[in-house]
Order: structure tokens, then sequence, then C-alpha cells
């Protein structure tokens, strides 16, 4: 297997639209390489099937997961992508009981991985437009959303992940929760452009 965190030069060979403004490349690595959920690596904005890219990953060891500890994530828009990986992850090894996840979209065009969430895994917060079948109104996350998730069970890592303003929100619910600082794990993004 590839060593972590060198360049390497790969080849797109599919895509996939999460939202309208935002999709997953799928690529073929040559040889593969070992990674943690939750690592990434950095891409350009204007790919297509076809085009090869030079990468380098996967970086990152902060918010990582590594696959043996039962976790929370709450997610922010784009901020469910390294959760999704945690997620698939747990299912293929044949423990997603390990996995609780919270994701805030802003409408249903607006989910990211809409064709594997909601599920038993995972539980979806509508802030501005909610689908007929949802059973919470829109509105922000709050305090009362993530309690069921941090319930009963052993104690878990949580992992949030979006903007700034939402990453911040959160750490103040879980405050609010009682959640240990050394149980929450951060990754605050900014706008792309």
């Amino acid at each position: 297997m590839g060593r972590p965190g060198r360049w390497r030069v790969v080849t797109v060979v599919g895509t996939r639209w999460e939202t309208p403004t935002a999709r997953t490349l799928h690529l073929d690595l040559g040889d593969p390489f070992a990674f943690l959920a939750g690592q990434h690596v950095l891409l350009c904005d204007e790919v297509v099937v076809g085009d090869t890219l030079e990468v380098r990953g996967p970086i990152g060891r902060w918010f990582v997961w590594e696959g043996d500890e039962p976790i929370v994530g709450v997610v922010g828009g784009s901020g469910a992508v390294p959760l999704m990986a945690m997620l698939r992850q747990a299912r293929a090894s044949g423990r997603p009981d390990l996995v609780r996840l919270l994701v805030s979209a802003r409408r249903p065009e607006d989910l990211y991985y809409a064709d594997e969430l909601p599920g038993p895994e995972s539980t979806v917060v509508w802030t501005r437009e909610a689908p007929p079948v949802s059973a919470r109104p829109p509105g922000r996350l709050c305090a009362a959303d993530l309690a069921p998730l941090l319930d009963g069970g052993p104690e878990r890592t949580v992992f949030v992940c979006g903007s700034p303003s939402f990453c911040d929100a959160v750490t103040d619910m879980l405050a609010e929760l009682a959640v240990p600082a050394s149980r929450v794990r951060v990754e605050r993004f900014g706008p792309s452009r």
C-alpha cells in the first residue's frame, strides 16, 4: 500500500452530484493507500471523468476515527463529508451501532448523501424547509436534538464539523449538556471562495 501523506497522480473515474453545489469524486488510485475515516485529500473544483489530478493525502490526525469506539457526529452542510466516511466504515465493519449522526441541512436538496441519509444511525434536522414526512418542523439545531444521541450506552466522542458559527453553537450546546471538552473534536471550515 502507498504511504499516507505523499503526492500521487490519480484519475477521475466518476462523479456524483450530492447537492446542486457539491459533488463526490470517484478516483482510480492506482495502488491503494491506507487511511482513517475522516481523513481527506485536497482537490480542485472543476474536474471531469478522465482528468488526472495530483493529490496529497490522506492528511489529518485530529479529526479521525480508528473505528473501534462509539461516536456521535454533529454536522452542518458539507461537514457531513468526514462523518459519512466514518459511518460507512462502521457499516462496512458490521458495527453501525458505533456511530450516531445528527445532520443539519437547510432543505432536502441541500442534504449531502441524500441516498444514504437518514437511516437508523442518523437523524436530519431541517433548518429552512422540511419534507412533508419530517416529524420535526424546520428550525435551528438545539440541545434537545443532541440529548437523545448522548443518552444511554457508553460515553461517546463527539465529532463536530461545519462552519465556524455552526461549530461554536454546537460546542456551546454540548457544554450545556455536560459533555466533557476532552470528548469533543471540532473541525471548522470557512467558505471556499
